[in-house]
């Protein structure tokens, strides 16, 4: 089998680089989709290494800590939906090209938002296929046939979104267009209940 690396390093250079692409794609999609409807993206990484422009943000959406009143950590939030507004939190959305073991670290936070907040915690994925030699296989499995990460997602997440046209969908598992409408419906919804 061909592959992008030989070594170690290589590798998790090459899972770095594609996981920020990725990122970066779904950043600028959304921002582009969003915008007349009084939404903007934000990158966790710019809330985190800009605390004092994004105070309420970070405060909002870092984690608190069992033992420690005064200590918060961030989670894994690559991308933050916010109402353009008042940068009130929509939805938190991880983006991952791939599972290979991390994804139970997005059911973790996910859990944890949902005891939390009422914020949205998503998924897209390219869902890059598991590692078959000669025929792609999705991470996801199908509705009727769905593997044990279709089921997780399924209970634990709010939506998963894949950027893959190969991608079997249905249930949670939608295509990328449909995440802008659904993070209106989100916000309409907060506005409603007046982001309690």
């Amino acid at each position: 089998m061909n592959r992008p690396y030989k070594t170690i390093e290589e590798r998790q250079s090459f899972v770095v680089r594609t996981g920020k692409e990725l990122e970066n794609q779904i950043f600028d999609y959304l921002n582009r989709e969003l915008e007349k409807y009084g939404v903007k993206i934000i990158k966790g990484d710019d809330i985190k290494n800009n605390i004092k422009k994004y105070a309420f943000l970070y405060d909002y959406l870092s984690i608190p800590l069992k033992e420690s009143k005064s200590k918060k950590i961030w989670g894994d939030i690559d991308l933050v939906a916010v109402d353009s507004s008042d940068n009130y939190p929509i939805a938190i959305i991880s983006c991952k090209t791939s599972f290979h073991g991390r994804f139970t670290e997005t059911f973790f936070y996910s859990i944890i938002f949902r005891l939390l907040t009422r914020i949205k915690f998503i998924l897209v994925t390219a869902d890059a296929g598991r590692g078959q030699k000669y025929k792609w296989q999705s991470e996801l499995g199908s509705e009727d046939k769905p593997t044990k990460d279709r089921e997780m997602a399924s209970n634990y997440l709010d939506g998963l979104y894949t950027i893959n046209k190969k991608t079997k969908l249905g249930g949670i598992v939608k295509f990328i267009t449909d995440l802008p409408k659904d993070i209106v419906y989100w916000k309409e919804g907060l506005i409603k209940t007046q982001k309690i």
